[in-house]
């Protein structure tokens, strides 16, 4: 009778039981295996978050940090600590003569593209001579020479006096447009 149950021998039988045990450690690492590519997927999802706010930060200091502060933060020249250190800079302020009684005469609109377009350009100006931003105040500007970087005291206060010079023959420039 071909139907009558066979035995198989006993080292057949180890040997399915012997491929049975190594195809359960094969399904258990492939399970393992996924689960650990979808947790990787998902920390660099995270990690691609987190840079992306970071990103967003950085872009929203350089808004407000001169282009040397920025750079000496951001390419990790300078440890961002809050200290006191002693300096020799060459310091430059700036006020526009009756720019008071000029605003208010003038609409809100119009004095805010005003005074953007000047402070935009004499910042540009600045930043060409090498100069740090500090603050606007009003129409009022605070530069300084020497920090973070510096070309000696002589060459800082020499840079700050063209830079002066630039900026007034440019702010004459800019008068006669705005008056047409």
């Amino acid at each position: 009778n071909d139907l009558a149950p066979r035995a198989f021998p006993q080292e057949r039988v180890a040997l399915v039981d012997l491929l049975a045990a190594q195809a359960s450690i094969s399904i258990e690492n492939a399970k393992l295996y996924v689960g650990l590519e979808q947790k990787v997927q998902e920390r660099t999802a995270a990690l691609n978050q987190k840079t992306t706010a970071l990103e967003a930060v950085a872009n929203q200091l350089s808004k407000y940090l001169s282009p040397q502060v920025y750079r000496s933060i951001f390419d990790h020249q300078k440890e961002v600590r809050v200290t006191s250190e002693r300096k020799r800079l060459t310091i430059f302020f700036s006020d526009l003569v009756g720019f008071t009684e000029t605003a208010d005469q003038m609409d809100s609109e119009d004095l805010t593209i005003l005074l953007n377009q000047y402070l935009s350009e004499m910042a540009e100006i600045a930043l060409r001579f090498g100069a740090t931003v500090d603050k606007f105040v009003g129409d009022a500007i605070v530069i300084f020479f020497g920090d973070p970087e510096s070309r000696g005291e002589r060459q800082d206060a020499l840079a700050c006096a063209r830079m002066a010079i630039e900026m007034r023959t440019r702010l004459a420039v800019l008068r006669q447009e705005w008056l047409a």
